[in-house]
């Protein structure tokens, strides 16, 4: 019993990790710039590109147009000074809450953001080192029922090395 405890205690503290912490939810996103999760910031807006992937065995409805109207939650830390700072997101129609886009087992839905040069540069002109923490919550469609959905990714922004 005492063995059974520990290793439940292992699999809840693992599940907390970068790498698991959403398994168990039927989608996980994964967030990147160009392929990376290292961003190179040289001066102009950042586009980063936010995966939402079905690591589940069944369809889950997914509110994609309402997501990329709205856009993700972001968090940027410095990470020299922890300064930080949440970023706005837009107003939306909430009836878009509710239109699905299906994502089918091992597909996923890609939305793409804007990191405009303004948020990046409110911890000073230079010197970027940056962590974005980057989530999406909402209500998921589950075998014809609505569950709950977080999911969130971290990615680095770093200045462009001078020449």
């Amino acid at each position: 019993m005492t063995v059974a405890l520990a290793f439940f205690a292992l699999l809840v503290a693992g599940a907390q990790t970068k790498e698991n912490r959403v398994t168990l939810q039927p989608l996980a996103i994964h967030a990147n710039c160009g392929g990376s999760t290292r961003c190179v910031f040289d001066g102009e807006d950042l586009v980063i590109q936010i995966a939402i992937v079905n690591h589940g065995p069944k369809p889950i409805g997914f509110p994609l147009v309402y997501q990329q109207t709205r856009g993700p939650s972001i968090r940027l830390v410095d990470m020299r000074t922890k300064a930080n700072s949440i970023l706005r997101t837009n107003p939306v129609d909430p009836a878009l809450e509710n239109e699905f886009t299906q994502i089918g087992p091992s597909e996923s839905a890609t939305l793409a953001w804007v990191i405009k040069t303004s948020e990046i540069q409110q911890f000073g002109k230079t010197e970027i080192d940056l962590s974005a923490e980057i989530s999406l919550g909402c209500k998921i469609e589950v075998n014809g029922r609505l569950e709950d959905f977080q999911g969130w990714d971290t990615l680095r922004i770093v200045e462009k090395p001078s020449p």
